[in-house]
């Protein structure tokens, strides 16, 4: 069985490297490469900012709210990934998985950033952006208007992509499932056949 779900359980971690927020003390020296987590820690204390509370300079709004909007769809993300690769293929749902992580990571650089250093970088992103695979899956024009650039937007579109993929795997997946379990129909015999 653990051959079957090796590959999830690991991008399960990877995940949670990434997004882990709210960590017992233990915890967070297991998973001491929260990501995401370890940023708002830091930016805590540059800018003085003790919790609860979560409004501050400019600087440090953007990086907790770009931890808080990743760490909203986390679950989603946990329970579509889980789903693909139990009942659709482990190897792709896998696949996904490090592609909507590494796309999450390229969103939270983004909305990190300040506008100037967005529009900085945007013009030298397909060259040498560590995130250009969004970029460049999406078209440089992505952007609107004000703070939205093309470097905060891409990722999260690209993402969101990911996600229905996912959404579309695990359906199809659990239909296959119930066609073959509780009807006889299987579905890929019918396909190759």
């Amino acid at each position: 069985m653990l051959d079957q779900i090796h590959l999830l359980a690991a991008v399960t971690v990877l995940g949670v490297l990434e997004q882990a927020r709210e960590l017992t003390t233990a915890t967070f020296l297991s998973f001491a490469a929260a990501y995401f987590f370890l940023q708002v820690i830091y930016a805590r204390r540059v800018f003085g900012i003790s919790p609860p509370k979560i409004s501050g300079p400019p600087e440090f709004e953007r990086i907790f709210r770009a931890q808080v909007n990743s760490s909203e769809y986390f679950p989603i993300f946990l329970a579509l990934l889980w789903q693909a690769g139990l009942f659709f293929h482990q190897g792709l749902a896998a696949a996904l998985g490090l592609l909507y992580l590494y796309t999450r990571y390229c969103y939270f650089m983004g909305y990190k950033a300040s506008s100037s250093e967005r529009e900085a970088r945007d013009s030298l992103w397909l060259l040498q952006g560590p995130c250009s695979l969004a970029k460049l899956s999406l078209g440089h024009n992505m952007g609107m208007a004000g703070s939205l650039s093309p470097a905060r937007l891409a990722p999260i579109y690209f993402s969101t992509g990911v996600l229905w993929i996912l959404v579309a795997a695990s359906a199809l997946g659990i239909l296959h499932f119930f066609l073959s379990h509780y009807m006889g129909l299987n579905i890929l015999q019918l396909l190759t056949a």
